[in-house]
């Protein structure tokens, strides 16, 4: 980055994507219907993305992929959504939410589709009792029916990084590092 006649650097820290299967969202479950669209081009530029339907169909939690966690740590989910047809315009509801323990607070994150791909990011910092949330999506009074999603991440960590992609198991991106730069300031 160059600002202002000074250079400017962007490191990222060590981070984990705790969702496996991340690009197509294969291990997520719900009342909604969630199908791999092989026709659809993702952020990434290849082909492929999750097609998920039926979120009118009742009120709640549509789509969603539990995982433990750390009591007492913030996390981030973050994924990429885009609409289709008439779908755009009209919005859905991307959360994170404890499962176990006392309720925590929660960003819910409403957001209206359009035809280009985006990314939202969800938070929660839980409590000492939390041992295991979700990433979802959620029927809130919400508009569409149906949403194209790609690219899911959960981190430990109070902000999105830049997008993990894992298929298998979860995976880790080290510490973004300037060796041989004379400080690490």
């Amino acid at each position: 980055d160059y600002t202002g006649g000074v250079g400017h650097w962007l490191f990222e820290p060590q981070s984990t994507n705790l969702i496996i299967n991340s690009d197509y969202l294969s291990d997520f479950s719900g009342a909604a219907t969630n199908t791999f669209d092989a026709s659809v081009l993702n952020p990434e530029g290849t082909y492929g993305a999750a097609r998920v339907g039926d979120l009118l169909a009742v009120a709640g939690d549509r789509l969603k992929k539990t995982l433990p966690i750390t009591p007492s740590e913030t996390y981030t989910g973050s994924l990429y959504y885009k609409g289709e047809g008439t779908n755009i315009g009209k919005t859905i509801t991307i959360y994170i939410k404890r499962i176990s323990g006392a309720s925590s607070t929660s960003s819910l994150e409403k957001i209206t589709l359009t035809d280009n791909w985006q990314r939202v990011e969800a938070t929660n910092t839980f409590l000492a009792d939390n041992t295991t949330a979700a990433l979802l999506v959620r029927n809130d009074s919400d508009t569409a029916d149906e949403v194209l999603l790609w690219g899911a991440q959960l981190e430990q960590n109070s902000y999105a990084t830049s997008y993990i992609p894992t298929s298998e198991s979860t995976v880790t991106r080290l510490a973004d590092a300037a060796n041989g730069a004379g400080s690490s300031d």
